[in-house]
């Protein structure tokens, strides 16, 4: 009895892990993704139960590999030279919280770009206090607790809010490289609407053009799901660094905060304390080619 009920468990866990690929499918293949980890470690476990029955030996040998390529996916960091741009990721969450230390560990990063959600009225003064590092500012929303914003040490060319919530960009001349930032908060994925904002926000992404392009941005989605891929065929950009958690979900940890660059560039991140937050910060420095 318990042998079968094993099987079962086996057979279903193997279809929920299939499923969590199927992103383009369905958006709750995304859903899925975001737990994948967990999935292949629970599927491991129960095949292990059975291990002589040849599916779950099969099982076994399939989520083996798929744990290892999730795990080492995008571990990527290098830095040949020393980093021409560097951006910090943050949400701030919405709510009145402890914000010691945040501003001084902005300012002491040396960030280049700061892009930050859920700006709210509760955490909007963190702009006044950063203004006179970083005096062009581009907030977007802040009437409500999603807004996001684009902070920059260099002169503004040319900014946008495209009147929607999680998305502002613009583009700022670093001494004569023309550098696009966009931030970005998505929603989470199915059942609420991750895949269809994304799907209305792609030609935004057209508007301004760069000679660098950088996102920074809590995407509520770790870097195995389909919203990152379309973003990043819509921006040419690419996920800088490895695999960090940047986020806990009941303590179970999960990379949701990405920044990307264009293509060709090489980067690393260093993930940021809370700082009154319930996300990490996300530091990457990039080098040009």
């Amino acid at each position: 009895m318990m042998r079968g009920l094993a099987r079962i468990s086996v057979v279903i866990g193997a279809i929920v892990l299939i499923a969590s690929f199927g992103g383009d499918l369905h958006p709750i293949g995304d859903s899925l993704a975001v737990f994948r980890v967990a999935i292949l470690g629970a599927v491991l476990l129960l095949a292990f139960t059975v291990w002589r029955w040849r599916i779950a030996q099969g099982a076994i040998a399939i989520s083996l590999v798929l744990l290892g390529s999730t795990l080492t996916q995008g571990m990527t960091d290098r830095l040949e030279q020393p980093a021409d741009l560097v951006l910090y990721q943050k949400n701030l969450l919405y709510l009145t919280t402890d914000r010691a230390g945040f501003v001084e560990d902005v300012i002491g990063s040396g960030a280049d770009f700061v892009t930050l959600q859920e700006v709210s009225p509760a955490n909007r003064y963190l702009l006044d206090e950063l203004r006179d590092a970083y005096p062009y500012q581009l907030p977007c929303d802040l009437r409500s607790r999603g807004g996001v914003a684009v902070l920059s040490r260099w002169p503004t060319v040319g900014e946008d809010c495209f009147r929607r919530q999680g998305l502002v960009a613009g583009v700022f001349d670093r001494d004569g490289v023309q550098v696009r930032v966009i931030g970005v908060h998505l929603p989470w994925p199915w059942p609420r609407r991750q895949a269809a904002f994304v799907e209305t926000m792609l030609p935004d992404f057209q508007v301004f053009r760069g000679d660098v392009t950088l996102v920074g941005g809590d995407f509520n989605m770790v870097p195995a799901g389909r919203s990152i891929a379309r973003v990043e065929k819509a921006t040419e950009t690419q996920r800088v660094g490895h695999i960090e958690r940047t986020y806990q979900v009941l303590g179970y940890p999960i990379a949701i905060d990405h920044v990307l660059a264009s293509a060709g560039i090489t980067g690393t991140i260093e993930v940021r304390p809370r700082l009154g937050s319930d996300h990490f910060g996300v530091l990457a420095r990039v080098a040009l080619p």
